[in-house]
């Protein structure tokens, strides 16, 4: 019977540069998985004070001349707050911004495009003053459309936002004012 020969034990150096590699390696994947979600990227740095967001579950009454599936429709956004951003995701378990608008106008029978930029393509144009709740707002950042929230009165949208998860935002919040690009609205 033979014996299997005793692995030999590694220098120093070897281990470092086994080290060195695995996190070459670790950093190669954090890179890689930040360029993939590039494709839906807004990364709120700022915040206003009166941006709070609701938890889940919570209930929030929305004033104004609301029609029943309106309501409805913000009612159901608001029961996603707090729901982790996720790309390409559409569930509760994480969701990304166009995938997030999807399911709050699939919950009231309107379907839309998954990505952003073509829900933005899908929507007709609505001037700023002629706003109402449950409008989409775009964003982009370079020269595409990347984000897209709901707008849900008082100058705030209700969105997907790649640090945060699923929040209330100021459209007042320099980082959304920079990257701002219009509202459209969703025709039955």
């Amino acid at each position: 019977m033979k014996r299997k020969p005793r692995k030999r034990r590694l220098t120093k150096k070897e281990i470092l540069k086994r080290q060195r590699r695995r996190r070459i390696k670790f950093a190669l994947t954090v890179f890689t998985a930040c360029f993939i979600v590039a494709g839906c990227q807004l990364s709120i740095r700022f915040s206003s004070p009166d941006s709070g967001s609701m938890g889940p579950g919570s209930s929030e009454h929305f004033s104004g001349d609301l029609s029943e599936k309106q309501a409805e429709m913000l009612q159901y956004a608001v029961s996603w707050l707090g729901t982790p951003y996720r790309y390409g995701g559409s569930k509760r378990n994480g969701v990304d911004c166009s995938g997030f608008v999807l399911q709050v106008y699939k919950s009231i029978g309107m379907k839309l495009p998954r990505t952003a930029a073509r829900q933005y393509n899908y929507t007709r144009r609505v001037a700023s003053n002629s706003r109402r709740a449950g409008d989409l707002v775009f964003f982009r950042k370079s020269s595409r459309i990347s984000h897209v929230g709901i707008y849900i009165g008082n100058n705030k949208i209700i969105h997907s936002s790649t640090s945060r998860g699923v929040v209330k935002e100021s459209l007042d919040t320099p980082y959304l004012k920079k990257m701002f690009v219009g509202y459209g609205r969703v025709e039955a």
